[in-house]
């Protein structure tokens, strides 16, 4: 089973068009390639006065439901998103998932899909989040995690989850979620309250019984002691990359990137830059709850096999399934 993630950067305040096409087609060709069983996208958006994509468009598209109806009726007011519209009043012409589901589908290859929006990105996007699986969807959630659910405020997170069946052989349901965290340190959106709040939800939402993997950007080095890669790792998450029989050095990012701007309070052992910029860190995981098998971790799409798309670099595991 192969799960990959990338914090896409399809939208921001310089949108190129071409680049994105090239980058939705480059991205789709690598699923297709690998053979890849679930995909999360983070930063996965689509531009606000863009017109709405008819419902035709929008194959094997699952809606994710709200964990609070009234928190999705509040959204759907402000910004047109929600159950209160139709979905193809609610995802663009542009929108990076569905643009990548109709590559998909162009080549031959029918993956079912799930999106939602989290905030306004850059004063003119809606900043999203996707996932994709080979797997039929049982179900989709979305939920904010963050303390703020004002759709203006660039620091509002919100999760987006499935649920699949786990395997054949052990059909459980599983439930894997995109994220973007905060940052450990923002006084506003501490990432230490949105992941408790996080867990906690998974914890009493039952859902920890079976499994659940965590995907995506967390804004957390994993060289820097008592911050949120330690949080994460001492409630008992695992991660894939530790747990990797074959791996590569793992840097997911590489130089400096919007929000992180000599954002760091512990040089890393990886810097080699003066003026305390950041080189070479990880901040992007694959989390288990459950401590299982993993044949193999590694980067994709940071210049080496695969192009550059992002300012992010996605992540490959393979899964051993018996």
């Amino acid at each position: 089973m192969k799960l990959l993630t990338i914090n896409i950067h399809s939208h921001d305040n310089k949108t190129d068009i071409k680049k994105n096409q090239q980058t939705v087609k480059q991205f789709a060709e690598y699923i297709i390639k690998a053979d890849a069983d679930v995909i999360a996208i983070q930063e996965c958006g689509q531009t606000r006065g863009q017109k709405p994509c008819d419902v035709t468009e929008l194959s094997n598209f699952v809606e994710p439901k709200s964990k609070d109806s009234n928190l999705r009726n509040a959204l759907a007011s402000q910004t047109g998103i929600g159950n209160l519209k139709p979905v193809a009043q609610t995802i663009k012409k542009d929108n990076c998932a569905m643009l990548i589901s109709k590559e998909l589908e162009k080549e031959g290859h029918s993956y079912y899909w799930t999106w939602t929006s989290a905030k306004i990105g850059y004063g003119i996007n809606d900043e999203g989040l996707a996932i994709f699986s080979k797997k039929p969807i049982k179900m989709a959630e979305e939920f904010y995690f963050s303390n703020t659910t004002d759709y203006n405020n660039w620091k509002a997170r919100k999760a987006i989850g499935i649920c699949i069946e786990d395997s054949t052989t052990n059909p459980k349901d599983m439930w894997i979620y995109s994220l973007h965290m905060g940052w450990w340190n923002d006084k506003e959106e501490p990432f230490k309250r949105q992941f408790s709040f996080l867990h906690n939800y998974l914890k009493n939402s039952n859902k920890l019984e079976n499994n659940v993997f965590l995907l995506g950007d967390f804004n957390s080095k994993s060289d820097e002691k008592g911050t949120g890669y330690d949080f994460v790792k001492n409630l008992g998450w695992n991660d894939t990359y530790v747990l990797a029989k074959s791996k590569d050095e793992g840097y997911t990012v590489e130089g400096e990137i919007d929000g992180w701007r000599k954002k760091t309070n512990q040089p890393s052992q990886l810097d080699s830059h003066q003026n305390n910029q950041l080189f070479g860190m990880r901040i992007d995981y694959i989390w288990s709850w459950k401590k299982v098998d993993i044949s193999s971790s590694n980067i994709i799409f940071n210049g080496k096999k695969q192009p550059v798309i992002s300012d992010h670099f996605g992540i490959e595991v393979e899964r051993e399934i018996i």
